[in-house]
């Protein structure tokens, strides 16, 4: 569903994610986001999750999930969508939850 041939004006979000389904990027209402770039970077080693809106592992929530991991404090992770990552439905929210600790999340994408 990713759009690349349009233009849009790129938009970054910065968030500290320290619980369970931190908003990181709420878009304008009416809107999809989608992740271009974003880059995460814990301070103690944890397992870090980033979904649209909700995370679950049935189905068709576990197509929401953008990343579930193990990492290691002080590590940067960065991911890089080439055509786009684009939330499933509108007025999804970009929502982190952390085992333990802070997740420091920058994400560059647009909204459409």
């Amino acid at each position: 569903m990713s759009f690349p041939h349009l233009e849009y004006t790129t938009i970054q979000r910065a968030a500290e994610v320290t619980g369970t389904g931190n908003v990181i990027w709420d878009p304008v209402d009416g809107n999809h986001f989608v992740i271009k770039e974003l880059t995460f970077t814990p301070d103690a080693n944890m397992t870090f999750t980033l979904f649209s809106e909700t995370d679950s592992t049935n189905q068709p929530q576990i197509n929401k999930r953008v990343f579930k991991g193990e990492i290691l404090a002080d590590t940067p992770v960065t991911l890089t969508f080439e055509n786009g990552w684009p939330s499933p439905d509108q007025n999804d929210r970009l929502r982190g939850t952390v085992s333990t600790g802070t997740c420091y999340t920058q994400v560059t994408g647009y909204e459409f």
